[in-house]
């Protein structure tokens, strides 16, 4: 009985994390404009990617050691600490326009008609659904059996695989940092390279049969999609408006989250269908479909961050 009553309120505490995160995101979006100037968007996406890399890799290593000596209610305890600091100091944030938390009450149109308005929301809304079906290559499942039925390797590669792609994320993280002038000039042309990189990539892993080639490749994905990542995230900031930025991505993540989890079933499904190999492959494909897109959208093949907003 007590067994039953803890599963149930961990899955509800789960529940409520995953509740409170869909506030989080949008959120966090939103207020990083207005705390930093325009030019620096790239930069300041850029610096939080990579501390986020950079302490999800140690945080994996160093959680399952404290797990190994420290009570599993105090280790909990204090992850409740930790949200709850970080909420204080979120609060302590000072923002450039004081106003934009409180705007004056407009009649605006629905977010989700917002997402079909704004041409470099809806464009880049498009591509990331035709990406889903990319995406849901890089589950946790789906690497494995390509590492035991494609690569021929042990399981332990598997963690290697997973152990290239955040090496080549956190490089490209501090690559975008780092060179973040040249990336916000070119900010559309360069999501769409990223794209073609990592088509070309995806194709040449899902036809390599070599496992440390496999770790090669992986480790130039990871720059290339962050890449992509975080110029795509500056656009939305710059081109959404102000006061709707929080909205919009909401809904956008409304739309794109359960695409996404749709696609990991599908994806499954092919892979026992069709071969695990030829799901790489068309992911890979995809992948390609969403380069051609970003060069085919004048809109976003052109923009600029020093451009005023495209509606």
């Amino acid at each position: 009985m007590e067994t039953t009553l803890g599963l149930t309120f961990m899955f509800l505490g789960l529940m409520a994390l995953s509740f409170l995160n869909a506030w989080y995101s949008p959120a966090r979006f939103a207020i990083l404009p207005l705390v930093i100037n325009r030019n620096e968007y790239i930069k300041a996406n850029g610096t939080l990617v990579m501390i986020e890399q950079l302490l999800a890799t140690a945080g994996w290593a160093f959680g399952a050691i404290l797990a190994l000596y420290i009570p599993f209610h105090i280790l909990i305890g204090a992850i409740a600490l930790f949200f709850i600091s970080s909420g204080v100091l979120i609060v302590m944030i000072k923002l450039h326009n004081e106003r934009a938390i409180l705007p004056k009450k407009v009649h605006t149109s629905p977010a989700w008609k917002e997402i079909w308005r704004i041409k470099v929301v809806r464009g880049i809304t498009i591509m990331d659904s035709v990406e889903a079906i990319a995406n849901a290559i890089w589950t946790s499942a789906l690497i494995l059996a390509f590492t035991t039925v494609v690569l021929g390797a042990g399981e332990e590669w598997w963690g290697f695989i997973n152990a290239a792609y955040f090496i080549g994320a956190i490089f490209g993280s501090v690559l975008v940092t780092y060179k973040a002038k040249a990336f916000s000039s070119k900010i559309g042309i360069n999501i769409g390279l990223s794209g073609l990189s990592m088509g070309v990539l995806t194709i040449l892993f899902s036809l390599n049969t070599i496992p440390i080639i496999a770790l090669l490749l992986c480790i130039l994905m990871g720059p290339m999609y962050q890449a992509r990542d975080i110029c795509q995230v500056a656009l939305l900031q710059d081109a959404i408006p102000e006061s709707r930025r929080a909205g919009i991505m909401a809904a956008r993540n409304a739309l794109l989250t359960p695409l996404a989890g749709v696609m990991v079933l599908v994806v499954g499904i092919l892979a026992d269908l069709i071969g695990v190999r030829f799901v790489y492959l068309l992911a890979g494909i995809a992948y390609l479909l969403v380069s051609l897109l970003a060069f085919k959208l004048s809109y976003l093949k052109n923009y600029k961050l020093s451009d005023a907003h495209s509606m």
